[in-house]
């Protein structure tokens, strides 16, 4: 029976992190990355469940690859933005949207073809960075708040509120984002051998993935804090 529970599933997702990090000081690296890989899987998992993004029956469907619930987000945006009611709704920006969503259904496909496993040390480094640039600004938000307009303070209030969500949001989506892109080509690459693959001298200190493995369990470990407190936007 699959777990239902989206904070069971960040208590497993934190005890992995806690067992790869300890695993990590002690150089066991293939052990310490499989639990890593685990742990963002379950972090997704509780996200997805949290958000909205995964119903309790799509678990089974999904298992290791946590791109599918983005992937059919991405496709029920996008049809929604297609459809003439999003046209009527939005007939400036429906169409442009709508290719920003297939264009990320494209991007998550390719995933699947991508050599993920030669990832080098600036490639890393560069993903990294992506985690802080997507949000919207404080600044932005104090605007709004101090904006002259002749909406009553329910009205501003929501808007306001809109935004912080969206921020929080944005804050544990592009993190969760990042280490599945860097952890799910690992669910099995860290366990068993093939023909050209030995898991005992992949993962080792020199591996550019070892190297920045602290970095991105640090922001693995952002994510999990703000997710538990994190609720679906309630109007």
């Amino acid at each position: 029976m699959i777990i239902s529970s989206s904070d069971l599933w960040i208590d497993l997702a934190i005890d992995d992190l806690n067992s790869s990090r300890i695993l990590y000081a002690t150089k066991s690296f293939r052990n310490s990355y499989f639990l890593f890989q685990q742990s963002v899987e379950k972090a997704n998992k509780a996200f997805g469940l949290k958000s909205g993004l995964l119903k309790v029956k799509d678990l089974e469907d999904v298992r290791h690859d946590q791109f599918k619930m983005y992937r059919r987000y991405a496709v029920k945006q996008r049809d929604r933005f297609n459809s003439k009611l999003g046209a009527d709704l939005l007939p400036a920006r429906g169409k442009e949207n709508a290719t920003a969503f297939s264009e990320m259904i494209s991007v998550i496909d390719s995933l699947r073809d991508m050599n993920l496993l030669a990832l080098g040390e600036s490639d890393l480094h560069d993903l990294l960075g992506l985690k802080d640039q997507i949000r919207i600004s404080d600044e932005l938000i104090e605007k709004v708040k101090e904006m002259d307009i002749d909406l009553d303070n329910e009205v501003m209030s929501l808007i306001t509120k809109l935004m912080l969500w969206m921020n929080d949001n944005m804050f544990i989506m592009i993190r969760l984002i990042i280490c599945a892109f860097v952890t799910i080509k690992h669910s099995s690459k860290t366990r068993y051998p093939t023909a050209d693959h030995n898991p005992i001298t992949f993962y080792t200190a020199e591996h550019p993935l070892m190297k920045v493995q602290p970095t991105f369990m640090k922001s693995l470990e952002e994510a999990l804090s703000k997710l538990k407190t994190f609720e679906k936007l309630k109007y």
